[in-house]
This record gives C-alpha cells, structure tokens and sequence, in this order.
C-alpha cells in the first residue's frame, strides 16, 4: 500500500474516514487496519494522534456526529428555534444513519469531552432563556434524559425481528368505544413498523420548551 504524502493527517481526516465506514458497512468493519487503508497510511499514525488528543476513535466519532449538523444553528434565531433545531438535528442524524448511532445513542454524557460542544450548546441556550445557574444542569438533564430515551427507544435494534407486540393491521377496541392503532405507540409497535414516530418527538420537545417557558416566565 502507498502511503499519504502531501496531506497532513489530522483529526478531522481520521474522523470523517471512520463515520465513512460505519455509514456504509457498519461499526464492524471499522478497525485500526481498515482505516488506515482507507486513509493509506499505518496504523500506528492513526494510534498515534489518537494518544496524543487522549482520545478514543470511538470518542471522535462521538463528538463529529453530534455537531456536524447542530453547528450550524443560526445564533440570531430565538432560544426556542435553537433549541428545536440542535435537536431536530440530532433526530435526523440518527434518523439517517440509525446504524452510526446503535453505540452511541445512549452514551451522551454530560460528562464526557466528545460531548461537550454539544451540552454546552445546550448550557448557553438555557442561561439565554432566563433559567438560574442553580437549574441549568437539571434542566439539561431533563432534555437530554427525555430526548435521547426516545430516539433510543424508536432507533433501537431489533433483537428478534420476527416477534410483534403488535401488528401493523391491528386495531383494538378501547372499553370506551375508542379505536386507537397499537402499532402506533412506538413502546408496542411492531417490529416490522417503518412509520416515522417524528410527531411524538416533536411533542416532547414542544412540552420540554413550553415547560422552560413557564419556569422562566
């Protein structure tokens, strides 16, 4: 194999090749050996910058997905469209490439460096909207807790596709008289379900910015 010359390799070559991989292949065809003939250089390069951040690969995939669309909120907009676009944002990463994000999805932490960018996007947006440096953390928590358990409930791998909760064609009698499809309540739909369950992200994220609202109002 050739090796790179010219190109100096850095942190956002090594990054954008990984995600490239997992895109199209998944986490499992992702190795130090693959990426460093993707990227033609040696593995121990690629070893090398990550030591030097103090990172893992896993780490900076982390950090790219979940600011390469987030990013581009327009600061003039008010707290509100802010906060619906970081996480419409995040919806559509995961949404796009569920598979990217079977490792990750639970794994935001307030905590974590690759996640920093990210929640303090989130930190800013809610000292903007009037909530006491006392509450930021807890309001943080509340998005982030609510938000991503639902994108990991409706992106979660299937671990036995052929069994259904319930079927798409189903529709059950309430005692009341009421009809409601079962399929449609992301918690017992089917397996096999592919409707988009946006409408009740939305309305957790409608609920959680009407209840800053409130707080701060």
């Amino acid at each position: 194999m050739g090796r790179r010359v010219g190109v100096a390799l850095d942190k956002k070559l090594i990054t954008e090749a990984a995600v490239k991989i997992i895109e199209k292949e998944g986490w499992n065809a992702l190795s130090l050996r693959r990426l460093a003939s993707d990227l033609d250089v040696y593995p121990n390069t690629i070893t090398w910058h990550l030591s030097q951040a103090g990172a893992t690969l896993e780490a900076w995939v982390s950090e790219y997905v979940l600011t390469r669309r987030s990013s581009t909120v327009d600061k003039r907009d008010s707290w509100q469209a802010q906060l619906k676009h970081i996480f419409l944002a995040r919806r559509a990463e995961v949404s796009e490439h569920p598979e990217l994000h079977q490792r990750l999805i639970m794994g935001v932490d307030g905590n974590g460096d690759p996640n920093l960018p990210w929640v303090s996007q989130l930190i800013e947006l809610f000292k903007l909207a009037g909530i006491p440096d006392g509450e930021v953390i807890d309001i943080a928590n509340a998005f982030i807790g609510a938000l991503e358990g639902y994108l990991a409930m409706e992106f979660k791998p299937r671990s036995n596709p052929g069994h259904e909760f319930a079927q798409s064609a189903s529709i059950y009698e309430m005692e009341q008289g009421l009809k409601i499809e079962m399929d449609k309540v992301f918690m017992l739909r089917s397996s096999t379900s592919g409707e988009s369950l946006e409408g009740g992200y939305l309305a957790t994220l409608d609920a959680l910015i009407a209840m800053v609202e409130h707080r701060v109002g």
